[in-house]
């Protein structure tokens, strides 16, 4: 017969810890809502909390697609052009283009990683034409060369092994890499020892002009 202190020891406590939720929010986005249960001073309050515009806004569009592409959308039009808010968006706009750029580079200096070079020089190539301020900046871009090998170099590292008295770059323009390494334009520059930049995509020559 067990004694009442060792039935005691013998049962053990379990600590058990429940949790209980509640849904605090039960409002669907206005968005995920119907268009027809929705009023014009819903619509309103949105717009001023989304864009900070003291005034009404001139129109607004509500609609979704279903498909091969689900989407739910509200597209509103201001009654006048956000002039006050323009400058503000340039100022972010020009800080995230430097801090993008910068990122672009740091990318490019990593030799084994050539997968973002494949997949957007030629939209940093395009950016060119379209970003005069940035533009010595995005011309640091990598091509093949005829000294390069299987790596890439930029035109600042081309500059540099300029040969002595040589005042122009040498590139040759064609439809891919071996089109233009077995061109017999490359034979007379190479015997001189002047290294020749690659031009494979069709802006690549109007990107050295500029």
């Amino acid at each position: 017969m067990l004694t009442k202190k060792e039935k005691e020891k013998k049962k053990k406590k379990i600590k058990k810890i429940s949790y209980e939720w509640s849904l605090v929010n039960k409002q669907k986005p206005i968005w995920m809502r119907k268009p027809k249960v929705i009023t014009e001073e819903e619509y309103g309050a949105f717009y001023k909390t989304l864009t900070n515009d003291r005034e009404e806004h001139l129109g607004v569009k509500h609609f979704s697609m279903e498909g091969q592409l689900e989407l739910k959308a509200i597209l509103f039009v201001p009654k006048r052009e956000m002039l006050q808010q323009n400058k503000i968006l340039k100022v972010i706009s020009k800080n995230l283009v430097k801090k993008c750029i910068k990122m672009f580079f740091e990318i490019a200096e990593n030799k084994e990683d050539k997968k973002f070079h494949k997949a957007f020089s030629k939209n940093l190539k395009l950016r060119i034409h379209e970003d005069s301020q940035n533009r010595a900046k995005l011309a640091e871009l990598r091509y093949h060369s005829t000294k390069s090998s299987n790596e890439m170099t930029s035109l600042k590292d081309y500059v540099t092994r300029m040969m002595e008295g040589q005042n122009d770059n040498y590139h040759i323009t064609g439809e891919s890499k071996r089109f233009v390494e077995n061109s017999p334009f490359l034979e007379r520059l190479k015997k001189k020892g002047f290294e020749v930049l690659f031009m494979v995509d069709a802006i690549d020559e109007d990107d050295v002009v500029n």
